[in-house]
């Protein structure tokens, strides 16, 4: 046999490079209970040449079946050390959820390789109960996300990042395993806490693949016996990644022309198979007169922006955007909802007024328009306005009238006529809310006739004793979905309402 036939193939004993490559035998595993690690070791034969050696390590696992019609699941060999240069090696990624693991070792020289050595008996780590200490005391990782992922010619590399926990802790725990193919070996690694940025890109992952990413902060106490959190999770799919609509915005609705408009656009999804954006927006509530309501309007566009027409004063709308997406049978639909003010407060671009703003002896079209501010604190929400009604008014028949409603199942919570002096309401949370959204709707009512009208879609409504780690100051701002104000808007509209109260307060 020739020196390339040795470095082409394994060698057997009946090769004449047998001599020349040791071959791994007697390979044992050994727990190491504190690290969660287990330790291999093996003996090789004795060889006559002076070759550099290293050695590969590949395992195998077996999940026991845990119904009566189901089978053992068992993955297929992989790598998990490769270039091994002493006859010892610790193997990190082994998991503790009862799965059984065999390993086998071979050796590589300039010569070639040998064969794959005896398997190792059966081996599964100490359940969790028996070797570490799972604890809810221990604080799990904050923002745990997905930050950035890029093609590497045909894999992805992805790029995960989180926050620390309130306390002080020792390390991190990261790990990740397919989703669709349960035979692959789950992979973990352990990060410092002194890590910075709090970020890991995982290279190499497939592109065709769905993954699982867990998170898990790490204690070790005294008695040595490793504490970790709860996992925090999160799923990845390139290709619904890829084509997820992300960084959506939406104008504020404007009249411009004798019709009410609004501009919307989304991240550019830079992939030829996109052929095309399908959209379309319906009314899901009006508070005005309108004939013929609530039918819908489709549109299709190729760029990643768009117009809306065709909308109503006083609507509640719910926009849909669809990409269609060739050889690809993903449906991956976004879903907004947005209002469209009243006649009297919308925002007017050119010289055509709308019907209800022409008649200018109208004390009414005179006024500024209303304006809701939004604040949270612990307990619920807060909500003002200014009152813009001037003080000689006789305003025995003028009301405000609040209504308040979960979206999307319309579910109604509020409904209350407010006299024109009221101009603030505090709306506790719920125990139980289940809708993304809430549709607040503050409307001028001058003897039963609609004057003025805001609406605002809040996004994120949520029991705020439930989720603290979303919400560090004591009285954030929620987020408006329905508005396209900056954050410098609002808080000119903040300080537009104290500046109201001041002069009311003198005033009296």
């Amino acid at each position: 046999m020739t020196f390339e036939d040795c470095q082409s193939s394994s060698c057997s004993p009946t090769n004449e490079c047998f001599d020349k490559i040791p071959q791994p035998k007697n390979v044992t595993a050994i727990e190491r209970k504190s690290r969660r690690t287990v330790k291999l070791k093996w003996s090789s034969t004795q060889v006559t040449n002076s070759e550099p050696i290293f050695y590969v390590i590949e395992a195998q696992w077996t999940l026991p079946k845990n119904g009566i019609n189901q089978e053992d699941t068992v993955s297929k060999w992989g790598f998990v050390k490769e270039e091994v240069s002493h006859t010892k090696a610790i193997i990190r990624n082994i998991q503790r959820d009862n799965r059984w693991y065999t390993f086998r070792v071979a050796a590589v020289t300039r010569l070639g390789y040998s064969s794959f050595s005896t398997t190792t008996k059966p081996f599964r780590l100490s359940s969790q109960n028996e070797s570490q200490k799972s604890s809810s005391t221990v604080a799990a990782p904050k923002n745990f996300l997905l930050k950035d992922f890029q093609l590497d010619s045909n894999t992805i590399n992805v790029t995960l990042s989180w926050l620390k926990p309130d306390f002080p802790i020792y390390g991190y725990q990261i790990s990740w395993e397919a989703q669709n193919d349960p035979s692959l070996l789950v992979n973990t690694i352990d990060i410092s806490s002194s890590l910075y940025p709090l970020e890991l890109t995982i290279p190499l992952l497939s592109m065709h693949t769905s993954y699982i990413f867990k998170i898990r902060s790490l204690m070790i106490p005294d008695d040595d016996q490793i504490q970790m959190s709860v996992p925090v999770s999160i799923k990845f799919n390139y290709e619904e990644e890829l084509f997820s609509i992300r960084n959506f915005y939406l104008s504020e609705p404007f009249y411009i022309n004798g019709s009410i408009k609004t501009d919307i656009s989304w991240n550019k999804i830079n992939d030829y198979r996109i052929q095309q954006y399908d959209l379309h927006w319906i009314e899901t509530q009006c508070y005005s007169d309108v004939s013929p309501c609530c039918y819908r309007r489709d549109a299709v566009t190729i760029e990643n922006f768009f117009q809306l027409d065709d909308l109503r004063f006083n609507c509640t709308y719910v926009l849909t955007i669809e990409p269609i997406i060739s050889k690809l049978r993903i449906k991956k639909s976004f879903q907004f909802y947005f209002n469209v003010s009243s006649c009297q407060s919308i925002q007017i671009y050119g010289t055509i007024q709308p019907p209800c703003q022409i008649d200018e002896n109208s004390i009414i079209s005179s006024l500024s328009p209303l304006n809701l501010v939004v604040i949270k604190n612990e307990s619920g929400i807060q909500l003002y306005w200014q009152n813009i009604l001037p003080l000689t008014r006789d305003d025995s028949g003028i009301v405000y009238q609040l209504r308040i409603e979960q979206l999307p199942s319309h579910i109604e919570l509020i409904s209350v006529d407010l006299s024109s002096t009221i101009t603030n309401y505090f709306l506790p949370y719920l125990k139980q809310q289940s809708d993304r959204y809430l549709n607040v709707t503050l409307t001028l009512l001058d003897n039963l006739i609609i004057r003025q009208e805001k609406s605002i879609v809040i996004d994120g409504y949520q029991n705020n004793n439930n989720n603290n780690h979303y919400y560090n100051n004591r009285n954030s701002r929620l987020k408006i979905v329905s508005s396209s104000a900056s954050s410098k808007n609002q808080m000119e509209y903040f300080l537009l309402f104290l500046l109201f109260i001041s002069i009311d307060l003198i005033r009296r």
